[in-house]
């Protein structure tokens, strides 16, 4: 059983049981409290009225409080004892917690947010199968990069046939698709192979892109993380070759890969920031233009800039006049670090952006950003947000690792610097609208 859930289990049952105790006890103090003042009012009224102002002071609030003024003090004065007995017990469980796991962390606000660690359970085992996780992992990669899911699309083929069609070697073939048959990837019949159903499902094309290009971009990170080592050592990123398909294929599917990460969340994201009011947005480094349809389609009246480099631009343009858009977005290509950005919006959004950049990249861009708006107008940032620790959220943690190993400068920051870059740049009101696990915090700033 999962310590930590424990700990969360105990601290449940007894923050309830306190909270009842506490809620009691408020009650009964205060009907007795009552039932005093009124006792003694009546006694003091049979005194003689030389005692009679001593008597009006006795009897105060408690002798004249109605039967309804007191169910509300237990009502109030129950909440409130629940809430103290809730924290005490809290406190008292981060304090038994510390010692006995011998770490704590406070970065969560009281009852609010997850703990800024997740406990982990290392032992023998668990080592020894994290150490060997990069074998199908490779496999995946190998599949993705020959394209043998795209050559079983809809067919079944032999081990030579398919090694004929990729100029690949017969023997090898057969190994690496009896082990992708033995992950389940892959069904064999007697020396043939088919995809498995669901496997079929996962990589069918879906209007003209599937989630394949989603993972051959992680993939495609492999090599650098292999020389990590090496990169801590110098603080820089490797130079790697291209991917077997080519440059041009991976920056392909860079840009296909954000338009699969951003899909699934893009309405829950613009729901959160509803009301929305703009008349011109600004969505830099846009990619292929989810963000800005969503956006549009949000605010029918609006219309929108995508800024990005040239071989964005030019398949953002085909996905804009599916989406039937085009009338509404205009497009400029550049480099955000080196050019500037159209003027003249009122809202500006950057998406998956910070991370890329150093800190003084960053406090640049955002001096570029704020030039683009109009006075009062918005930028909103969605990105990794961590906490002060720098442990949390835990995907945060690995993915700025990832920003080490893929990137010159790139990281994950905390809202403290991200507010502190945005307030150098000249924004104010930098406001942290939601906190996310991962990609999808949001901060808003106006100029």
């Amino acid at each position: 059983m999962n310590v930590r859930r424990g700990f969360q289990r105990i601290t449940l049952v007894v923050s309830i049981a306190a909270a009842l105790y506490c809620a009691v006890w408020v009650g009964r103090t205060a009907v007795r409290k009552h039932e005093t003042a009124w006792q003694n009012m009546q006694w003091r009224q049979t005194m003689v009225k030389q005692e009679r102002s001593f008597t009006t002071i006795e009897e105060g609030f408690w002798g004249r409080l109605s039967t309804g003024g007191l169910v509300v003090i237990c009502i109030v004065g129950g909440a409130a004892g629940a809430v103290v007995g809730y924290y005490v017990v809290w406190v008292a469980h981060r304090f038994l917690e510390w010692i006995v796991l011998g770490f704590c962390s406070f970065t969560g606000e009281l009852g609010g947010k997850r703990h800024a660690f997740e406990l982990q359970q290392w032992d023998k085992e668990k080592l020894l199968t994290a150490s060997d996780a990069y074998k199908p992992v490779c496999l995946l990669k190998a599949t993705t990069d020959l394209d043998i899911f795209g050559k079983l699309k809809g067919s079944s083929m032999t081990a030579e046939a398919i090694a004929i069609e990729l100029s690949a070697d017969q023997r090898a073939m057969g190994i690496l698709l009896d082990a992708l048959a033995a992950l389940g990837l892959l069904v064999k019949e007697a020396n043939s192979y088919r995809l498995h159903p669901a496997v079929t499902e996962l990589v069918a094309e879906k209007e003209g892109a599937s989630v394949l290009a989603a993972v051959r971009h992680r993939l495609s990170s492999i090599g650098r993380w292999e020389q990590l080592a090496e990169i801590v050592r110098s603080g820089k990123p490797v130079r790697t070759a291209a991917g077997i398909r080519g440059e041009a294929a991976d920056r392909v599917d860079f840009l296909e890969a954000m338009r699969e990460f951003a899909e699934p969340v893009v309405y829950q994201i613009i729901e959160k920031m509803l009301p929305l009011k703009f008349n011109h947005l600004l969505d830099v480094g846009g990619g292929l233009g989810t963000w800005t349809a969503a956006f549009l389609q949000a605010v029918p009246n609006a219309k929108a800039t995508l800024f990005d480099l040239p071989e964005a631009i030019n398949m953002a343009q085909e996905h804009i006049a599916k989406a039937r858009l085009s009338d509404r977005v205009s497009f400029v290509s550049g480099d955000f670090h080196n050019d500037e950005l159209p003027s003249g919006v009122d809202f500006a959004w950057l998406s998956a952006i910070a991370h890329q950049n150093s800190r003084e990249q960053n406090r640049l861009l955002f001096r570029k950003v704020r030039e683009s708006l109009t006075d009062n107008g918005i930028a909103v940032l969605r990105d990794v947000v961590m906490d002060k620790t720098r442990i949390s959220p835990k995907a945060g943690a690995i993915f700025a690792v990832n920003m080490l190993v893929c990137t010159e400068n790139g990281c994950t920051y905390t809202f403290d610097e991200f507010s502190e870059d945005l307030t150098g740049a000249g924004f104010k009101e930098v406001t942290l609208i939601q906190q996310d696990e991962f990609m999808n915090s949001l901060i808003r700033a106006r100029k």
